[in-house]
């Protein structure tokens, strides 16, 4: 999957993509903001 095809999805379809087929990364806390990140292939995805 590339990063133009994982934009065409619909935002349940991308949450549910980074989840099954990215690598989680690290998860950052802070300010009242929690975020998880993620490498699928050649593109970075941020979960707020």
């Amino acid at each position: 999957m590339n990063l133009y095809e994982f934009n065409a999805l619909e935002l349940n379809e991308r949450m549910g993509t980074a989840n099954q087929y990215g690598t989680y990364l690290y998860n950052y806390i802070g300010y009242g903001e929690r975020c998880n990140c993620y490498a699928i292939d050649k593109f970075f995805v941020k979960v707020l």
